[in-house]
């Protein structure tokens, strides 16, 4: 009831149509609410939601002699959090996967998850010490 309140709410402020909010499982909110990493989120010092970044990373460092060339690295990181003076990054996944499957997944979601560690280390100068896929559907944390 608390998570389709929490949705309700979105739709009321405009931040959610009505066709999104029905797409939206609200158990599956609720058991990431109510699970160790829920916990572990309300508990910390600060933390960043849907947070876009725009950053130039040295080409070099993702491909072989590739000089002083820079890329221009984007995203949105669903989740960081501060936990003992170290980030936790959380990316949430939506795939249809089962509880067992969701760790040979979560491999797939590496390099994302390293590129949003990158980002967010050069952001707020903090290192990462984990790194996290939640997958709503199988309402499991993978670590990698």
């Amino acid at each position: 009831a608390d998570a389709r309140e929490a949705i309700n709410s979105l739709v009321y402020s405009g931040r959610l149509s009505e066709r999104e909010a029905g797409a939206v499982d609200a158990q599956s909110i609720f058991a990431l609410a109510s699970s160790e990493l829920g916990a572990r989120m309300c508990a910390a010092s600060q933390i960043w939601r849907e947070f876009s970044f725009s950053l130039l990373r040295p080409a070099g460092e993702l491909f072989a002699g590739a000089r002083d060339d820079e890329i221009l690295l984007q995203g949105v990181v669903d989740c960081c959090f501060v936990e003992n003076g170290e980030l936790v990054i959380v990316d949430y996944k939506t795939d249809t996967v089962s509880y067992a499957a969701a760790e040979e997944r979560a491999t797939l979601y590496r390099e994302q998850l390293g590129a949003y560690a990158w980002a967010m280390e050069r952001i707020t100068s903090l290192p990462v010490k984990e790194r996290v896929v939640y997958f709503l559907h199988a309402r499991r944390a993978v670590r990698l």
